[in-house]
């Protein structure tokens, strides 16, 4: 498969993961598959994949920094827990066979989209959740179990760690929805920006790919954020549940073929 014929099936791809991830989340379970199909070797597709959702997950964290929606104090615990998991979970990914580490992500990518899918937190109750816990010293240490837990999946797979983030934040700790969406993002972009260096380091990252994408990653976001705001967020799981199931049918038959 040439070159132009890759990106005329990762771009379009990352576009509609860009697009799904500014309003629901879960945007990794599209952009991830989409560079095993155009045919890249896992590794190399999770490398190129993080360094592209890492920058688009910097612009999101800026805003909400701008917006003073981020929780410091509890991004902090998060993150210092996220650092040590994700350079964990890079390693182990790292170390796997690439046909081994294939298999992974195609089994990885089916439960990652049910558990984002099950979760009964609607993206309108972001706006009206304001949740205040009381942050004693068990509270933080929880923080930074999370960081490490979540940073490990992150480093290891990645797609749905923002989803998987919030709900640990809000379940676990008790933050409102706002706060947690925010301070997930931040935390997000932290462990996918170690684990792609760990990549990166390795030379698991194409920058001849890696940068239209981006491209087309930051353009799916600007459009769903406009998408959202005009009241199309309801139609994102349908969505979600269509593309995810015909990548993952995709990649089944391209893994047993080459069995």
């Amino acid at each position: 498969m040439n070159y132009l014929t890759q990106l005329a099936i990762i771009c379009p791809l990352v576009f509609i993961g860009g697009f799904i991830d500014s309003i629901a989340g879960g945007g990794g379970l599209i952009s991830l598959p989409a560079y095993l199909i155009a045919g890249f070797p896992p590794h190399v597709a999770a490398g190129t994949n993080k360094m592209a959702a890492a920058i688009g997950l910097a612009a999101a964290s800026r805003n909400y920094m701008k917006a003073g929606q981020i929780d410091i104090p509890l991004c902090l615990r998060i993150i210092a827990g996220a650092l040590v998991g994700a350079v964990v979970g890079a390693r182990i990914a790292l170390s796997i066979d690439d046909r081994i580490f294939k298999l992974i992500i195609v089994l990885a990518i089916p439960v990652a989209c049910v558990i984002m899918l099950l979760s009964r937190r609607s993206v309108a109750a972001m706006l009206d959740s304001s949740a205040e816990p009381e942050r004693t010293s068990s509270w933080y240490i929880r923080a930074a179990v999370i960081g490490v837990g979540v940073g490990l999946y992150d480093g290891l797979i990645g797609p749905g760690t923002g989803t998987l983030m919030i709900l640990l934040i809000t379940g676990l700790l008790s933050v409102g929805l706002v706060r947690a969406s925010a301070s997930a993002k931040l935390c997000n972009c932290v462990s996918t920006s170690t684990s792609c260096l760990m990549f990166l380091l390795e030379g698991k990252v194409l920058f001849a790919v890696a940068i239209p994408a981006v491209i087309a990653c930051i353009l799916g976001n600007y459009f769903g954020s406009k998408y959202a705001i005009r009241g199309g967020a309801k139609y994102i799981k349908p969505m979600i549940v269509i593309v995810v199931a015909m990548l993952f049918i995709k990649l089944v038959y391209d893994l047993a073929a080459s069995l």
